[in-house]
């Protein structure tokens, strides 16, 4: 968490780290179309991913980034399922070398 809020400084007026559950998300926190950028890296569990990304990406503007980290990790299975199950039709996934994965929403 240490390192995501020093890399935001610069941003501060516009962007906010959000460490809460996603059980805890509700329309009132954040506004579902409200997102540009959505980045979660949580629990790795097929079913927690799936859940932070039910919850989650709705809120991201059309157009906007849904992105993760632990992708096709050896030790994260649970992500890379998660992610392929709810990637949205015509989205197209992209991976980058550390494990990092994002989408545009639709």
């Amino acid at each position: 968490q240490h390192i995501a809020s020093k890399a935001l400084e610069p941003y501060t007026a516009r962007a906010t780290l959000w460490n809460i559950r996603s059980e805890a998300v509700t329309d009132v926190h954040v506004p579902r179309q409200s997102l540009d950028l959505l980045f979660v890296d949580g629990d790795h569990s097929e079913e927690q991913v799936t859940l932070d990304l039910q919850r989650w990406a709705p809120r991201v503007r059309s157009g906007g980034i849904v992105a993760g980290h632990d992708y096709y990790d050896e030790n994260y299975d649970g992500v890379t399922v998660a992610v392929h199950r709810l990637l949205p039709e015509g989205a197209r996934l992209e991976v980058a070398p550390d494990h990092v994965f994002f989408w545009r929403g639709p």
